[in-house]
């Protein structure tokens, strides 16, 4: 066994039990749905990683890494949704569907070409995969979609009354 996939799978392992444990609290909250859906993309990316690191082959390992680019390319469309669901943010529905649906386009270009995951390379910890063309721009996409929900987080925090009500 790889000593540094332990990690990863520990890690998938308790964002995949969080995400289940928070839905069966509430099936119905909109928030704990969305807070599963975010969950299980993380679970996916890290299990991918796990299952990468672990590896045989290039091909075998290339396959993992896609996996992997799937789960992450749908982390921050949920953590959006799971953001608005948390503040009570109703006028959200088009963005989401925007956001979606460039989710859904990452997936193509991670499942379809190699420009964005051209391959994988083997280190002392495993394969790990080599970027293409787009990766950048996916990193933007990332940090924009992360970035995005926080500010709306913060906005929401600095405008909200905390103060305990006796």
């Amino acid at each position: 066994m790889n000593p540094y996939a332990i990690l990863p799978l520990i890690i998938s392992a308790l964002a995949f039990s969080l995400g289940c444990f928070v839905l069966l609290k509430n099936k119905q909250a909109k928030v704990n749905r969305t807070f599963f859906l975010e969950s299980m993309s993380i679970s996916l990316w890290l299990f991918s990683d796990f299952m990468m690191y672990l590896a045989s082959s290039a091909d075998e390992a290339h396959f993992w890494a896609r996996l992997g680019y799937v789960g992450i390319s749908f982390i921050p469309p949920f953590f959006f949704q799971f953001a608005n669901a948390l503040i009570g943010n109703k006028e959200y529905k088009k963005t989401t569907t925007f956001i979606a649906g460039l989710a859904t386009v990452w997936v193509f270009f991670v499942i379809a070409t190699d420009y964005l995951i051209k391959g994988v390379r083997l280190h002392f910890w495993g394969y790990y995969p080599e970027t293409g063309l787009l990766h950048p721009l996916f990193v933007v996409y990332l940090l924009v979609l992360f970035g995005a929900p926080l500010f709306l987080l913060y906005k929401h925090y600095r405008h909200h009354d905390f103060s305990v009500q006796e």
